[in-house]
């Protein structure tokens, strides 16, 4: 069956699971965001490591969101491709340590780049950013885990 072979191909399914996380990730921070939790939206934390600014226009929200969406694709691919090579046990694990660790890769970047932005905001800020990360990875691991276990993906 056709769908079988594409949901068993592990870069289809990465991506699907990388998109639908990140989509996961972007509403509670949005959530977070407008609560006045969290000082900078995802997608501002993403357009920021490419534009160096934060979205202020209907455009830059929407690119914002775009590049967000990439990045999370890109890790959901990297998570499909780890848990097809090592094993699916302790998926969760796995899924939360890579979206700990990319978030964590993103803040060091920002250190080093002196993305003004970012190294500025609150810690209350980054510490959501991790916790939405954490979430990213476990709804990833979910759905790789579901892909695993229900539609023959390898």
């Amino acid at each position: 069956m056709l769908l079988n072979r594409t949901i068993s191909d592990k870069i289809i399914v990465g991506s699907i699971a990388g998109l639908i996380a990140g989509t996961v990730m972007e509403l509670i921070n949005l959530v977070l965001y407008y609560l006045n939790y969290s000082q900078l939206r995802a997608l501002d934390f993403a357009i920021i490591l490419t534009k160096r600014q934060p979205a202020e226009d209907f455009s830059g929200i929407i690119s914002g969101f775009l590049t967000h969406l990439l990045f999370a694709v890109i890790v959901g691919v990297i998570l499909s491709l780890i848990l097809a090579y090592t094993d699916h046990k302790f998926s969760f694990l796995k899924g939360a340590s890579i979206g700990f660790g990319t978030n964590f890769s993103f803040l060091v970047g920002a250190s080093l780049f002196e993305l003004d932005k970012i190294i500025e905001t609150s810690m209350l800020t980054i510490i959501i950013f991790y916790f939405t990360a954490i979430v990213y990875g476990l709804v990833a691991a979910f759905i790789l885990n579901y892909f695993h276990k229900n539609l023959e993906y390898i």
